[in-house]
């Protein structure tokens, strides 16, 4: 994936140096990957599928995550493995 940074020449002239200038394009790059990225779910353990869980959720608050095994969807019609 490609991650285009742009400045503005306003941008540009008012900053006073090199050093703050690449300074001002790396936290541009850092904001457009973390805007660029998609949620990404918990995959079930034991079909594969993406469960309704993102990944950041805390296991405390999932239902079907069995500790030592991993997230599992189990649900009726998604999980044909269950």
């Amino acid at each position: 994936m490609e991650i285009l940074v742009t400045l503005t020449e306003k941008e540009i002239l008012e900053t006073p140096n090199n050093e703050m200038l690449g300074e001002k394009v790396r936290n541009k790059y850092w904001e457009a990957k973390r805007n660029s990225e998609q949620p990404q779910y918990d995959k079930c353990v034991i079909c594969g599928k993406d469960t309704p869980y993102l990944i950041s959720t805390h296991i405390d608050l999932r239902d079907g995550y069995l500790e030592g095994a991993g997230q599992g969807c189990y649900q009726e019609h998604i999980c044909k493995n269950k």
